[in-house]
């Protein structure tokens, strides 16, 4: 929960404590899991955790 900013700070946060991967949920997964690739996962490439796809 938070913003972009935030949900990629904690994700990275898990990465850094050595998780490989991790499952993620959303309310309305329609329209959220288009906002989380367009907002957080060029946030998560950009810190080097996700290769661009």
């Amino acid at each position: 929960m938070g913003t972009p900013d935030d949900v990629a700070d904690e994700i990275e946060r898990f990465h850094r404590a050595g998780f490989g991967g991790m499952t993620l949920s959303f309310v309305d997964y329609v329209s959220e899991l288009a906002y989380f690739a367009q907002e957080v996962l060029p946030r998560l490439e950009a810190k080097g955790i996700r290769v661009p796809g």
